[in-house]
């Protein structure tokens, strides 16, 4: 039996054998590899890497939760871009997808990831000093139980409030439409200020009975009811 002590040392094999624990043991901790979004469920986001295609391994398509509050929801779609980024346990009891409680036990390295966006240089442009929130179909501002909400779309805008809606400024409120302004409440309308000026093209219309206290000085007033001046 031939002796190969002297063609490879054992400091060299000592070395090599070494090298491949740590690289075994580094292969199966979590990664952190970019990716984009195939589908979203929810707040739960399927992946796939975006990796060059002649690596050494085809990985699979991943669904991971999205990072970030509850209470604020991003618009993520197919397509958009970002990476996971791995946490050191299961994070399927805090993410709802699976009960099994964290432990320190190993993970597969692609089981405990997070989705996380990022900038692009071809996001559209922004006043940097202001926060911008926008989406493809509008923005949804409301409480926990939507007791009160305003929504933003691409044709309108909707607010809606259990209690009250105050608009309070400190020169003007200004209120414009190319067609109609419409009002409509269940209860008497108070409007006070020291003076109100009501100017039209054309006419003024009041349909009801109208009591005025004071002076009425009018070119053409046409009212279908009883008008009081008192």
């Amino acid at each position: 039996m031939s002796d190969n002590t002297y063609k490879t040392p054992l400091n060299n094999s000592l070395n090599i054998f070494a090298d491949g624990k740590i690289d075994a043991a580094n292969a199966m901790n979590g990664k952190s590899l970019p990716c984009s979004v195939v589908s979203v469920q929810g707040a739960m986001i399927t992946v796939k890497f975006e990796l060059k295609t002649d690596t050494t391994y085809t990985l699979p398509q991943v669904t991971v939760p999205l990072a970030g509050a509850e209470y604020i929801r991003y618009p993520i779609k197919e397509g958009d871009k970002g990476f996971v980024t791995s946490a050191s346990a299961s994070l399927s009891a805090m993410s709802g997808q699976g009960d099994n409680a964290s432990s320190l036990v190993l993970q597969g390295n692609l089981s405990a990831l997070v989705f996380i966006p990022f900038g692009n240089v071809n996001w559209s442009e922004v006043d940097i000093s202001a926060v911008t929130i926008y989406a493809p179909n509008g923005v949804v501002l409301r409480d926990t139980e939507s007791k009160s909400t305003i929504t933003l779309t691409p044709e309108n805008i909707t607010g809606h409030a259990k209690t009250t809606i105050a608009l309070t400024a400190g020169t003007s409120i200004t209120l414009h439409s190319d067609k109609t302004i419409s009002i409509d409440a269940t209860n008497p309308i108070t409007i006070t200020a020291p003076t109100i000026n009501l100017n039209a093209s054309s006419k003024i219309n009041l349909n009801s009975d109208v009591s005025i206290s004071g002076t009425l000085d009018a070119h053409d007033v046409n009212v279908s009811g009883v008008l009081t001046v008192t």
